[in-house]
């Protein structure tokens, strides 16, 4: 059975972008993904209330 590796997801999708569209989309769409996930973050991530307590 083929094991993948899916460390080696990242790098390869990112320089099939570098090579097949600009530099730009690589960055823009890590840079999406950051947002994304800060933005996830900031949803679903939240302190206890004190009444909890």
């Amino acid at each position: 059975m083929l094991r993948v590796d899916w460390r080696l997801l990242g790098p390869l999708l990112g320089g099939w972008l570098f090579d097949h569209f600009a530099a730009l989309s690589v960055f823009g769409t890590a840079a999406l993904l950051m947002a994304l996930g800060a933005g996830l973050m900031l949803v679903l991530v939240h302190e206890p209330s004190r009444q909890n307590r």
